[in-house]
């Protein structure tokens, strides 16, 4: 079963609905998991400026049970020090197995957005106060009735060196999220063969799918999507004057595609029980 659009029941009591926030941000991805037992998960800290994102996500908990770093990029990880500080339990942070020692700045910024005014090296720095270790995590524990794996959890790949930005895309650590017979994936920034290995081993199907690499046609391959068959799609571009739509409802014929940027809206909230809303929530601060 791959449709969002039904209600599930235990009994004659009906199931609070899972809930996906993706957030547009100034660089990366910024994704909220609501469980039906209001557990809260944070896939990457993409970059904004400003508390209006930190509110929404934290909510009225005031707290994140998890964080995910997919991979090393800094417009996946830029806030992590934030939510981290912000969260009154401090949140459990899975990633993708690649650290660097204290105080680490990489040679290049590994990043082509504009919005960052400088910040790339502090931020850079706090990322190993919050990461360490090479262990690459295949299941989210301690989660009730919702399963989170790691679609890559035995990927090979080696970082060559600092300056190596594709390198660090294939470490990304593509989501797949079930519940009650739903299923939603996160691409995370995964290559396109890597992606299509997963979908083939795994035999996915999903409600929604959160497009990789931001939604770029060349990291999201048309037989890996028409074998998906999500009946929604969601992309997180943020690439002045970019539509990627187009790649994604020929692949898809039918699919309802949304984007954070393309549409105009800051985040789009997906449910089990087939909603879809949007809203507008002030990235700059």
């Amino acid at each position: 079963m791959n449709s969002l659009a039904l209600t599930d029941n235990i009994g004659t009591q009906p199931r609070l609905p899972l809930r996906v926030t993706v957030y547009k941000v100034l660089a990366g991805d910024l994704i909220h998991v609501q469980t039906p037992n209001e557990e809260s998960l944070l896939i990457d800290c993409g970059f904004h400026r400003g508390k209006a994102i930190l509110e929404a996500v934290l909510g009225q908990k005031r707290s994140l049970d998890v964080i995910v770093v997919t991979h090393q990029h800094l417009d996946h990880f830029a806030t992590l020090a934030n939510f981290v500080s912000s969260s009154e339990m401090r949140p459990r942070i899975y990633h993708s197995g690649v650290s660097y020692p204290q105080g680490y700045t990489p040679s290049v910024s590994l990043s082509t957005c504009p919005h960052y005014g400088g910040l790339e090296a502090p931020l850079w720095q706090q990322y190993s106060t919050y990461i360490s270790g090479t262990h690459r995590w295949k299941l989210i524990d301690g989660l009730s009735d919702v399963k989170v794996s790691n679609l890559l959890p035995s990927e090979q790949f080696q970082v060559e060196s600092d300056g190596e930005y594709h390198s660090l895309n294939r470490s990304s650590t593509p989501l797949l999220i079930e519940y009650a017979g739903h299923r939603i994936m996160i691409g995370s920034d995964a290559e396109a063969d890597q992606l299509i290995g997963a979908i083939e081993r795994n035999a996915v199907t999903v409600g929604l799918y959160i497009a990789s690499s931001h939604g770029r046609p060349t990291h999201n391959d048309a037989s890996a999507l028409k074998a998906l068959n999500p009946a929604f799609i969601c992309l997180t571009d943020s690439f002045e004057g970019s539509d990627f739509t187009k790649h994604y409802r020929k692949a898809v014929p039918g699919v309802d595609v949304r984007s954070v940027n393309i549409d105009g809206s800051q985040c789009y909230s997906f449910w089990s029980d087939g909603r879809v809303e949007r809203e507008s929530v002030e990235v700059y601060g």
